[in-house]
């Protein structure tokens, strides 16, 4: 997967983001016990110019990691270049990005 075009790895990431991804006010968030995975997963946002960063600490055990897109660019660019599934997601991320500075979902 992550030797693929980026065709598919926007798909994978697309899908991903639509089952395990939330998007909050200012954010859009990863989270997983699996650094690794997000790890990886990171680097394949990067691909597509999205920066990202590990937060830990999360969950009853503080054993599980988030991954972050937090600044408003990035969000545009995840906007822009992956987006999710579902129009609700997509709506909501849009909502969290300021009306004039609004982009395209693919």
């Amino acid at each position: 997967m992550f030797q693929s075009g980026n065709e598919i790895k926007r798909e994978f990431l697309r899908t991903f983001f639509e089952d395990e991804g939330t998007v909050l006010e200012h954010e859009i968030r990863l989270y997983s016990i699996n650094q690794r995975g997000l790890l990886e997963i990171q680097k394949m946002l990067e691909d597509f110019e999205i920066n990202s960063r590990m937060k830990k600490g999360y969950g009853k055990k503080r054993n599980v990691f988030a991954l972050v897109i937090g600044k408003k660019d990035e969000r545009q660019r995840f906007a822009r270049r992956i987006g999710f599934l579902s129009s609700k997601k997509n709506m909501k991320m849009m909502s969290s990005i300021p009306a004039k500075d609004e982009c395209m979902v693919i």
